[in-house]
């Protein structure tokens, strides 16, 4: 004989979201001070509402007498009290962050990214990178100008980004958005971000000659690479360290778990800071931010790398093709050797 309680809480307004998790020693974001600090009965999943306690106690009761066997043992009165915490502060504020950081970056940054593949298809679409092509100049050295250009017009987004962030807007309050972040550790990230954004800009311009399809495409496909991460967050906790990391390969999926992870170390009150950043948040997690921040740089040479590859296979009208495997041949890693001496007779 078994009991089991349904896997949805009764005592909660929500199903979807509000269940047991007992596969988790603690909640995935944290707050600093107790949970629910106004329930006197306890807070999340409450035990004693769900008549989970209460079960437990009759069961107890029934096997102690069972095995005292003695008619004049009495059951001590069982009363409930919270555990005591020590002084917190609360940050009212972290709790909204959830979900709208990582909303409000990908919004920011749509704009340059559909900026950046109209300009450099509008520029195939226009045939001035041929022509620049004809009077010399190499075609890492024109990638390399464009990456250098779109990187600094993000270094200045970003500095003023993270100027934001932790600049404290009340004089007499000692909170910013994440008041206990390393901000150099906040810069490296979004460092990282920009990069893979700017390859990612890349990639889907080489596929595309006109701008306005180019424009179109890049926006949709930018705002799916980060749906994945909203349709799988709630099953964040299910989640192996693979999968975290394949979904990562979503340059927009990695920021958004980059900024979920920072939120987190918010929520234990010690901040993410390089002393953690190769340690996840909970026991319950095996994925760090050392784990996003390798991820986005692959990202960045990922996209790089089907970007240089699409456009040697797929020049446009008016570059010359290279055949599919080019990158297996000898001649493109160690050039052409044809013999150039002279030969007397």
């Amino acid at each position: 004989m078994f009991l089991k309680f349904p896997s949805e809480l009764r005592a909660q307004n929500s199903s979807v979201v509000n269940q047991w998790r007992t596969n988790l020693i603690f909640p995935l974001y944290q707050v600093p001070g107790p949970r629910e600090p106004e329930l006197n009965n306890g807070a999340h999943p409450r035990y004693f509402d769900e008549g989970f306690l209460t079960l437990q106690y009759y069961i107890s009761r029934e096997f102690i007498k069972y095995h005292v066997d003695n008619d004049s043992f009495q059951m001590p009165t069982l009363t409930m009290q919270r555990f005591p915490y020590s002084t917190w502060t609360d940050d009212p504020i972290l709790a909204l962050l959830q979900s709208f950081v990582s909303l409000m970056f990908m919004l920011s940054f749509v704009y340059p990214c559909i900026n950046t593949v109209k300009v450099i298809t509008t520029e195939k679409e226009k045939q001035l990178k041929e022509a620049m092509k004809i009077m010399g100049l190499p075609n890492w050295l024109h990638w390399t100008a464009w990456f250098i250009k779109i990187f600094i017009m993000l270094l200045i987004s970003i500095i003023l980004m993270l100027i934001l962030l932790k600049v404290r807007w009340f004089p007499d309050s000692d909170f910013s958005v994440f008041t206990l972040a390393d901000p150099f550790l906040l810069f490296v990230f979004l460092v990282c971000y920009a990069c893979a954004t700017i390859t990612f800009c890349f990639a889907i311009s080489v596929f595309f000659s006109k701008a306005n399809t180019a424009t179109t495409i890049a926006g949709l496909v930018w705002f799916l690479s980060y749906a994945i991460w909203v349709f799988l967050q709630s099953q964040y906790s299910t989640l192996s360290l693979a999968q975290k990391m394949l979904i990562c390969l979503a340059s927009n999926s990695a920021m958004a778990f980059g900024f979920q992870m920072t939120i987190m170390w918010e929520g234990t009150s010690e901040g993410l800071v390089w002393s953690n950043f190769f340690s996840s948040v909970t026991p319950d997690d095996s994925f760090t931010m050392a784990h996003i921040i390798l991820m986005l740089i692959i990202d960045t040479f990922l996209y790089l790398i089907i970007a240089l590859y699409v456009e040697a296979v797929f020049p446009g009208d008016y570059g010359v093709p290279k055949r599919w495997y080019f990158p297996l041949t000898k001649s493109f890693w160690c050039g052409n050797t044809k013999n150039t001496g002279k030969y007397t007779k």
